[in-house]
C-alpha cells in the first residue's frame, strides 16, 4: 500500500503552519494566487537553502516547477515575489516569531544553571551596500542596520528582537523594552558598559529586577560596607554609593561592587550590580556567561542568511531577518529532538538544504546525522510526536 511521504520542507513548515494561520487571519483572502502563506514559504525556503540572489530563487522555482505542488507553491516571477514582500507588514513575522518562541522554549534543555533567570542584552551591526540601502545610513561611508537582541542565557534563544537603523542607540531600545513590561520580576539583566545609563538602571529597579555590568574607568563611588568572601579569585566585594553628582541625582540607590581576577587572561574585572542576595562568585559567573550572546551573533551570521539580502526595501529586509530568526528556533527544536552535538547539528543544516524538496522523513535525516557513513538509512526510529501537527 502506497503511503504519501511529505517533503522535508513540508514537515518543517508544519511546525509553524497553524500558528501562522491564526495570526494572518483573513489576510490570505486578499491575495488569491500568491498569498501570505506562499510568501512565507518562499522566504523560509530561501533561508533554508541560502539562495544568493532573487534571480537564483526564481530560477530554482522554474527548475522545480514539477515539485512545487507538493509544498503548495506555483512557479512565480521574481517581480511578483518582490511586490508582495514589499507590501506585507513585518509585524506579522514578528508576532509569529514570539508565538513560536513561547510554544517551543519549554522543550529546549538548559545546560547552564546560574541560580537566577539571566537575560543578556546586546546588539550587532549588519553591513549593507551603500548604493542599495538608502534608509540605513550609519556614517558617511558605512550603511548598517542594527539588530538588538535580548538573549535567554540558559536556553540560548532570543527572547526579544528589535531591528533599527544603525544610528539607533542601544540604551534607548533597552529602555523601550523595559517600559513595555517585557522583563519579569527577579530576572537578572546582563549587559556591557555601553548600557551604563542611570535612567535604565532605575527602570529595572522599578520592575523588581536586577542588573550586572562592568564599571567604567572613571566610576566614582563611596564604600559603605565591605563584605567577606571565600573564593580565592574574588578580590573585593562591597556595598557602595555613587558619588557622581549627575549619577546621584538620577540613581540614588546603593549598589554592589565585585572585583574578580581572571586567571586565564591575567586581568581584574570590576562588576557593579543592584543584587545583594547572590554570592560574589555567582555575580562573576553570571557576567562571564554574557559572552553567550556574542556566540549567538556569530552563529546566526555564519549559518543564517542575514549578511546579504534578496531585496533592498526596509520592509523586505526586516521580513528576511524575522524569518531567519524563526528558522533558527525551528532548527533548535529539530536539534533538541535528537540531542545531537555541534558537528551533527551542522550536518543536519546541510542535509535540510540539500534534501528540502525530497519526500523523505525527518527521522531519516536524523539517522544520517548520527551515522558515520554517508548511506541513506531506512526509517529506524520515529520522530517526536509533537513534530507533526
Amino acid at each position: 500500500m502506497y503511503t504519501y511521504q511529505p517533503t522535508v520542507f513540508n514537515q518543517i513548515f508544519s511546525l509553524i503552519k497553524h500558528q501562522f494561520w491564526s495570526l494572518s487571519g483573513q489576510l490570505n483572502t486578499q491575495w488569491r494566487v500568491f498569498n501570505h502563506e506562499s510568501l512565507l514559504k518562499v522566504l523560509l525556503f530561501a533561508q533554508m537553502t541560502g539562495k544568493e540572489s532573487l534571480r537564483d530563487l526564481e530560477t530554482w522555482l522554474q527548475a522545480e516547477s514539477n515539485k512545487l505542488y507538493h509544498i503548495g507553491l506555483k512557479s512565480t516571477s521574481r517581480s511578483t515575489i518582490s511586490y508582495r514582500n514589499n507590501k506585507v507588514d513585518p509585524g506579522i513575522y514578528e508576532k509569529l516569531f514570539y508565538t513560536i518562541y513561547n510554544q517551543y522554549k519549554s522543550m529546549f534543555s538548559s545546560s547552564i544553571d546560574l541560580g537566577i533567570k539571566c537575560i543578556a542584552m546586546d546588539s550587532t551591526l549588519i553591513s549593507l551596500a551603500l548604493s542599495m540601502y538608502d534608509r540605513a545610513k550609519y556614517r558617511s561611508k558605512k550603511w548598517w542596520m542594527r539588530l538588538h537582541i535580548w538573549l535567554d542565557i540558559s536556553e540560548c534563544l532570543p527572547r526579544f528582537c528589535v531591528i533599527t537603523d544603525g544610528k539607533k542607540w542601544d540604551n534607548l531600545i533597552a529602555k523601550q523594552i523595559v517600559a513595555d513590561n517585557k522583563i519579569q520580576s527577579w530576572e537578572m539583566i546582563v549587559f556591557d558598559r555601553y548600557y551604563v545609563d542611570f535612567t535604565l538602571w532605575k527602570m529595572i529597579d522599578q520592575h523588581q529586577a536586577y542588573f550586572v555590568t562592568r564599571t567604567k574607568t572613571n566610576t566614582q563611588y563611596q564604600v559603605i560596607q565591605e563584605y567577606t568572601h571565600k573564593w580565592a579569585w574574588i578580590i573585593y566585594d562591597a556595598q557602595i554609593q555613587l558619588s557622581w553628582q549627575h549619577a546621584s541625582e538620577k540613581y540614588d540607590q546603593t549598589l554592589r561592587i565585585v572585583r574578580f581576577y581572571d586567571i586565564k587572561t591575567d586581568t581584574i574585572y570590576e562588576f557593579i550590580t543592584n543584587n545583594f542576595e547572590l554570592s560574589a562568585e555567582q555575580i562573576a559567573n553570571i557576567y562571564q556567561h554574557r559572552r553567550s550572546i556574542e556566540t549567538f551573533f556569530r552563529r546566526i551570521k555564519q549559518n543564517l542568511k542575514i549578511k546579504s539580502f534578496l531585496w533592498t526595501s526596509e520592509h523586505a529586509v526586516r521580513n528576511q531577518i524575522r524569518v531567519a530568526l524563526i528558522y533558527f528556533v525551528l532548527l533548535r527544536y529539530l536539534i533538541e529532538s535528537i540531542k545531537c552535538g555541534k558537528q551533527q547539528a551542522l550536518k543536519l543544516c546541510r542535509l535540510i538544504a540539500q534534501k528540502c524538496m525530497d519526500s523523505i522523513g525527518i527521522s531519516e535525516l536524523y539517522a544520517i546525522c548520527k551515522s558515520k557513513t554517508a548511506r541513506c538509512l531506512t526509517l529506524t526510529f520515529h520522530p517526536p510526536d509533537s513534530l507533526f501537527h
